[in-house]
């Protein structure tokens, strides 16, 4: 070790060929340099990392140790602080539109019958109501999954019947792709799924599907008492 730390001082100082003065005086000061930091390296005492057994994680952290139980906590403290920042739509998440959104979402969940274990898959981008959705299934107990946007119908046919979600959330008409067309043809080949919900207004939304509202303009924060009694509205 002594010896690759040398080599590498040497070529950082750019000390001259082997064999030249300069270079033979920086070898043995720097040998005696890394022998006396190699010595005080070995001979500190280094301090046990303490271990947490999942009895005391579960005592100690019982208000924090699930995800949304960390959002309620720092809703009780910081109720107005910044959660999340959304730069590209300029929308401010606080603690406490976080902890209410999710609540609110987790009981129409429930309403429409959303039980823990249940499946609830999703095509969408990392929307403010994205992560309040999988808040909100964090909450009941049921399992979010995210399904990549760049997959094809097929595909995305393909991963919802292989784990059967009762609920699917979408897209709608978008500059980049038509998710609409999406949803009617997950509506045609998946049988498992009983809630389709397309976020979209409710008059551009396919048939049987409900319509979640997304604020696009003012910040969440104003605007989440008239969004969150209507998030989601049977069409």
């Amino acid at each position: 070790m002594n010896h690759s730390l040398t080599v590498v001082a040497l070529k950082a100082i750019g000390a001259g060929p082997r064999g030249h003065p300069a270079r033979e005086r920086c070898v043995v000061v720097l040998n005696l340099a890394v022998t006396e930091i190699s010595a005080k390296i070995e001979s500190m005492s280094m301090e046990p990392i303490p271990q947490v057994t999942l009895e005391q994680f579960e005592i100690e952290y019982r208000d924090r140790h699930l995800i949304h139980a960390v959002v309620d906590r720092w809703a009780a403290r910081q109720p107005d602080g910044a959660a999340i920042v959304n730069a590209t739509r300029g929308t401010t998440l606080t603690w406490r539109d976080l902890e209410r959104g999710s609540i609110a979402i987790a009981a129409e969940l429930a309403r429409l019958g959303f039980r823990h274990g249940d499946f609830l898959a999703a095509s969408l981008p990392l929307l403010n109501e994205h992560i309040l959705l999988e808040l909100a299934c964090f909450r009941l107990g049921v399992i979010h999954a995210p399904l990549d946007l760049r997959l094809q119908p097929a595909e995305v046919i393909r991963c919802l019947n292989l784990i059967r979600p009762r609920g699917y959330f979408f897209l709608g008409k978008t500059p980049a792709a038509d998710f609409a067309a999406l949803g009617e043809a997950v509506r045609a080949r998946c049988d498992s799924i009983e809630h389709l919900v397309q976020f979209s207004p409710a008059n551009e939304c396919i048939s049987g599907a409900a319509a979640f509202s997304i604020c696009s303009s003012a910040p969440i924060r104003k605007r989440w008492n008239r969004t969150s009694r209507s998030a989601m509205a049977r069409r």
